[in-house]
């Protein structure tokens, strides 16, 4: 999608920990972003770690990528004593202030305060001035989640550095009202120094959706069959083993009831399936692998109810994909989902790790066919207000105002 090119040129440095091609949350928002901003005329570099089937110096969609080599920690004996800020540590990243191409950027922004790229984004502000933008990744969830956020070197971290990374930076673009709130409530960041731009999708593509039966008669399952569609990595913090467990007691009274898996990693799907699915749960279960953007379109219009009772979500793209697709939505309090789920209306909340409480909202969802209609209504609400084009409008907006500031304090 090509947008109006911008009367004013920036340069723009994203700091990032991974980006493509990995996969992941926060790689792929950079990249669409980082493309959205090209496609409007603005020159974007992205500085990451390496990848070690992609070269040091790259292109892609006109975004140029500097990758560089890192330090990982992983389980080792250091990690497990201090597991703050986030990795991977990229000591050349750190010299980026000496670097010939930063000396005319106008904008850096880096993406997640616990983490050392933002430490080198914070030394970009300190010893060029340049304007030093954050996307904080920042929900409250954090604080709750065992061994991370409770492990002394993170708290420890977060009340010193970060906190002053927090309030050292120009500006915040959170994802949530929740993260928003977190700032301002939990780390005193100023709210005229955050604005809340949310992931966005193309709302073009959800307009006319695929026929659910070409995904059902793909994966061989009846037209009848009700479908429970999970979409992310088969890890217990996404809830998945729960998932598992709670579909012996789905499928008592929903007997048609198939749970369809997509994400990456198949093969940590099927052991997760041989380790807490039963026979019966075996039986009703398809793991599809990662899917093209068409064919995750497909699976969402075959999709009667998308769940995914994460832990943590720091936004969570999958649920605004399914809810543009009109399909309700059984998960936790967590990421966007407050901002869009209404109890009871187009989805249910859960307690993370309750299997009766996913099982009864999972079959309560197939068998209350209201649910499926008040989502379908939501629908060009949410393509509304989760529109991609918006979404890099707003960015462009944040920047050219910043810019336009230090442009008059400078005078």
């Amino acid at each position: 999608m090509l947008y109006e090119q911008s009367w004013n040129f920036l340069k723009i440095a994203f700091l990032v920990e991974r980006f493509l091609p990995y996969r992941g949350g926060i790689p792929m928002r950079v990249y669409k972003i980082a493309k959205g901003l090209t496609q409007r005329g603005h020159e974007i570099t992205v500085h990451t770690a390496s990848h070690p089937r992609a070269p040091s110096t790259d292109r892609i969609d006109g975004i140029k990528v500097r990758r560089y080599d890192f330090i990982g920690i992983g389980q080792s004996a250091l990690n497990r004593l201090f597991r703050a800020p986030h990795g991977p540590v990229m000591p050349q990243l750190f010299k980026l202030p000496l670097a010939r191409e930063i000396q005319d950027i106008d904008i850096v922004q880096s993406f997640m305060f616990m983490s050392y790229v933002t430490l080198s984004a914070a030394l970009l502000k300190l010893v060029k001035k340049k304007i030093f933008v954050l996307a904080p990744y920042c929900p409250p969830d954090y604080r709750g989640v065992p061994g991370f956020s409770t492990h002394w070197s993170f708290v420890l971290y977060r009340l010193t550095v970060g906190m002053a990374i927090l309030r050292y930076a120009d500006f915040h673009l959170t994802e949530t009202n929740r993260e928003t709130k977190n700032l301002i409530k939990g780390f005193g960041v100023r709210p005229d120094r955050i604005q809340a731009i949310a992931d966005g999708i193309e709302s073009s593509k959800y307009s006319k959706l695929p026929d659910p039966i070409d995904f059902k008669k793909e994966y061989h399952i009846d037209p009848d069959s009700k479908v429970i569609l999970f979409v992310g990595f088969p890890q217990e913090r996404k809830g998945l083993p729960h998932i598992l467990l709670s579909m012996n007691k789905v499928l008592k009274k929903v007997k048609d009831a198939r749970l369809i898996i997509v994400g990456p990693k198949p093969k940590q799907a099927h052991a997760a399936l041989e380790d807490f699915g039963s026979p019966a749960v075996r039986e009703h279960t398809v793991v599809t692998g990662y899917l093209s953007e068409r064919s995750l379109l497909s699976a969402y219009s075959a999709a009667d109810v998308f769940a995914l009772p994460s832990l943590l979500e720091g936004f969570g793209r999958v649920f605004i994909e399914a809810a543009a697709a009109g399909v309700p939505v059984v998960s936790t309090s967590t990421g966007v989902i407050p901002d869009i789920i209404v109890p009871g209306k187009n989805g249910l909340i859960v307690k993370y790790g309750d299997v009766d409480q996913i099982s009864d909202a999972i079959t309560m969802v197939l068998m209350n066919g209201d649910f499926k209609t008040e989502a379908e209504k939501r629908r060009s609400l949410i393509l509304k207000n989760y529109d991609h084009k918006k979404e890099v409008e707003q960015h462009e907006k944040v920047y050219l105002r910043l810019l336009a500031g230090q442009n008059k304090l400078n005078v």
